[in-house]
């Protein structure tokens, strides 16, 4: 695990699933979903979630963060050891950094989900599931 991981803040909800590799954290509550990287969290209330949808590229073992506000954009690139990659989009994220807390959206978090985790952010955002 990475030493560089900030701490989270204020995780809202009972903790369900954390899990932490190299250089990317998932944790999921039952009110909210968090990713982590070095010195980054983004943190998604459940109910904020739109919509989350399989990601196909042919890039492999990459996930991308990507925010457009205005005239500027956050794109984040790294890799993950989940061939399961999903697209998340959500209404409202906010991101905690050495600077602080900053609210950001709508946003598009391209990111690796072990199925149990996309299974535990289903079931506690009471999203519907298509086959």
């Amino acid at each position: 695990m990475n030493g560089h991981f900030l701490r989270i803040h204020s995780l809202h909800g009972e903790l369900k699933r954390s899990l932490k590799r190299k250089n990317l954290g998932v944790t999921v509550s039952t009110e909210q979903l968090v990713f982590q990287q070095p010195y980054v969290n983004y943190y998604i209330m459940l109910r904020d979630i739109v919509s989350i949808v399989p990601y196909r590229n042919d890039k492999t073992g990459t996930y991308r963060f990507v925010n457009r506000n205005h005239s500027q954009c956050e794109i984040t690139s790294g890799g993950f050891d989940s061939n399961d990659r999903y697209t998340f989009y959500v209404k409202r994220a906010v991101i905690h950094n050495v600077s602080g807390l900053k609210e950001i959206g709508p946003v598009r978090f391209v990111m690796p989900v072990h199925r149990e985790m996309l299974q535990d952010i289903a079931r506690y955002s009471q999203l519907n599931a298509f086959p």
